[in-house]
């Protein structure tokens, strides 16, 4: 802005005979200048100093996450994340990222009678899925445990189920379930193979041998962790 108000005080210097006349133009400029700019400067500020807030509120509720022993304090923030109005949030993801780290995807989750891992992929939260994958990963009696609990009941068979017979959906939604769905597939399978059963294949050739609408192929997205599973 300085520049400019130079610049405008410049091109009509050979009117100004005094040299203060000058600078008092100049002044003026900068000043009119910074009148018209003032609310948007201001609006700046206010918005850089909102966002530094709360990112110093979030990095407290994280360190808070991290060490905690309340669980119904980390059950209640994870139901609050697991929320629809709040999926894609990037402050979200951050806390769902920490807290299943302290939540066990076995849980029951707040309110409801299914573990919390059931509950990300019925509300096709790939967030929360891929942040619980990592409890399956490993060699530890744990890691162990959990992927045979997950065996016994493949619940990538009931998502694919429901997503392919969804005749409420319009089709833009229908196109990105399966979008949503197929990240959640790949996330699980490729921490634990044995999901990619010859049953949820044959759903996947059956549904791309069918005339509803697709955004890929699914036989072609299994492929890969079915052929080396094999």
């Amino acid at each position: 802005m300085l520049g400019l108000s130079l610049l405008l005080a410049l091109l009509f210097s050979h009117r100004l005979r005094q040299p203060h006349h000058l600078w008092a133009g100049c002044h003026a400029v900068v000043l009119l200048l910074l009148l018209a700019h003032i609310g948007d400067i201001l609006e700046r500020h206010h918005r850089r100093d909102a966002y530094q807030a709360q990112q110093a509120a979030e990095e407290t509720l994280l360190q808070k996450i991290d060490t905690t022993d309340d669980r119904s304090f980390l059950n209640h923030l994870m139901s609050q994340a697991m929320q629809s109005q709040n999926a894609g949030d990037w402050w979200t993801n951050r806390r769902i990222e920490h807290l299943a780290k302290r939540i066990s995807p076995f849980d029951i989750a707040d309110g409801t009678e299914k573990i919390w891992l059931v509950l990300a992929i019925d509300r096709l939260n790939r967030p929360a899925v891929g942040a619980f994958a990592s409890w399956f990963i490993g060699d530890s009696v744990q890691a162990k445990q959990y992927r045979y609990q997950l065996l016994q009941n493949n619940p990538l068979l009931d998502l694919l189920n429901r997503i392919f017979n969804d005749s409420m959906a319009d089709e833009q939604t229908f196109l990105q379930q399966q979008l949503f769905a197929r990240d959640i597939c790949t996330s699980l399978i490729s921490v634990v193979p044995e999901l990619l059963t010859d049953e949820l294949y044959a759903q996947a050739v059956a549904f791309d041998s069918s005339n509803k609408l697709k955004p890929f192929s699914w036989q072609f997205e299994f492929d890969v962790f079915y052929h080396q599973k094999k």
